[in-house]
């Protein structure tokens, strides 16, 4: 992009008489020196003052800085009026000018920060995500002039509870007043092989049920064998019975075309995205999630991602520092579950020393404190061996924001043939007594059964 001195005064003076650019705007974006200095003058006393300083005010402030630049040489810089030209292009062009200086500063960052660091076949994959990452920081500038909400106009006020997403298990659904809220972050906490991913293809299956727009991005298991446990899950049948029917294509497509019209609701879309072990960004994500809802024109509404701690930090990629690593990922989820209004589940593996076999609490998992600070629910996935004979679970609340029955935890019963958690009993809720933790299994047996399967359906064969 090439600038005459009249185009970059031109823009000089619309950001003058529009401030809200000046925090994300410096003086070396402008390739005229005199101009520079000018507008470096003029963003320090903004900064200073909140307010730019009229031309006479500029011209003390030059002749304080003892700079060279004559007061007929300012007032030129200054003799555009903005008000001669038509407001939305001038704002449009102007927008565009910041995000191609932002793009080109940062592709100059990256260019210098690789042929300053060693490049070797061990470290190349993150030497790229580090560069990707420096260059995509450009697309986090916004030009958003949204100033929040009026307490005292009266359409600020809206209700929250009509755009909760319900979820899988009327438990949740009760202690969070109704389900769960876009733009938040929950995770699943478990130890190794306690079956988060079947928690996350569970739930897939039930909010397709429900109509919303599921993406799964996975980054352990394989897209076939995620595929393989929902459908199993959504249709109801067996694993070794989907098997049978991934070798008989036109049945298998007969018996989704059978549930979708048998379905109560339209179903939502399913996507399932793999990406390799430990090379997956939250910018590849996010990336994902924006090009799927261009070319396929939907909205997507819930993410989740199998799983968190196997994601590649493009901030630090070289950190060893797993408190910030496991921080970063969760803050950077959250930002993307945020900006694209969606509903965020993950998961999160946990050490041995963190699990007792009968209990999880947030005071055992100190290399996960900085994933639970972040996330807006936290349930942990338990699983002693006795309860793995029998194909039970315990599902704790370790964090819940918005909700109540912090500690508590209720049963479920898991079908391993058909990947398929329903409720094995209703834990009775004490909005008053906020639900304090009843750890005795014969309280527990006191409470009604619930039935809820989750069902989710596939599109593409």
């Amino acid at each position: 992009m090439t600038n005459s001195i009249d185009q970059e005064k031109i823009i000089f003076n619309y950001i003058q008489k529009h401030p809200e650019y000046i925090k994300i705007v410096n003086g070396d974006f402008f390739k005229t020196k005199e101009i520079q200095e000018i507008y470096n003058v003029t963003k320090k006393f903004f900064n200073q003052f909140a307010e730019t300083p009229s031309v006479e005010q500029t011209k003390v402030l030059l002749k304080e800085s003892e700079s060279k630049i004559t007061d007929s040489l300012a007032e030129s810089i200054f003799s555009f009026n903005v008000f001669d030209f038509d407001q939305d292009w001038l704002k449009s062009t102007t927008e565009a000018w910041i995000r191609w200086c932002t793009f080109n500063k940062n592709l100059v960052k990256a260019v210098e920060f690789t042929k300053t660091t060693d490049v070797g076949i061990n470290n190349v994959e993150d030497v790229v995500n580090r560069a990707v990452g420096i260059i995509q920081e450009s697309n986090t500038i916004t030009f958003n002039k949204d100033l929040g909400s009026d307490f005292f106009d009266i359409s600020s006020h809206k209700s929250i509870i009509e755009n909760k997403i319900p979820c899988n298990f009327d438990y949740i659904n009760k202690v969070s007043h109704g389900g769960l809220d876009p733009k938040t972050l929950n995770v699943y906490l478990g130890g190794t092989n306690v079956g988060k991913s079947i928690f996350l293809c569970n739930d897939a299956a039930g909010f397709v049920m429900q109509g919303k727009n599921v993406v799964y991005i996975t980054c352990e298991m394989s897209e076939s064998k995620v595929l393989r446990r929902i459908t199993s899950n959504m249709l109801n049948i067996t694993i070794e019975e989907y098997e049978k029917l991934t070798t008989q294509p036109d049945k298998l497509k007969q018996k989704i075309d059978d549930f979708k019209m048998k379905s109560f609701i339209p179903l939502g879309k399913l996507w399932v995205k793999e990406y390799p072990t430990s090379s997956a960004t939250t910018i590849d994500i996010e990336n994902y999630i924006r090009e799927l809802e261009e070319t396929q024109q939907f909205k997507v509404d819930v993410v989740l991602v199998d799983y968190i701690g196997i994601l590649s930090n493009y901030r630090n990629p070289n950190s060893e520092n797993t408190y910030m690593k496991i921080k970063q990922l969760a803050e950077d989820l959250r930002a993307i579950a945020v900006r694209r209004n969606v509903l965020m589940f993950s998961a999160m593996q946990i050490g041995r020393n963190a699990i007792n076999g009968t209990d999880l609490n947030i005071e055992d998992v100190s290399e996960s404190m900085a994933l639970i600070h972040t996330c807006d629910s936290v349930w942990g996935i338990i699983q002693d061996s006795t309860m793995l004979v029998n194909s039970e679970y315990y599902l704790k609340i370790l964090k819940i924001r918005e909700g109540e029955g912090k500690g508590n935890k209720f049963r479920l019963k898991i079908n391993y043939d058909k990947m398929k958690i329903t409720e094995l009993v209703e834990s009775e809720i004490d909005t008053n007594s906020h639900l304090k933790e009843d750890n005795t299994q014969s309280n527990t047996q006191k409470n009604t059964q619930s039935n809820k399967e989750g069902l989710s359906d596939f599109w593409d064969l």
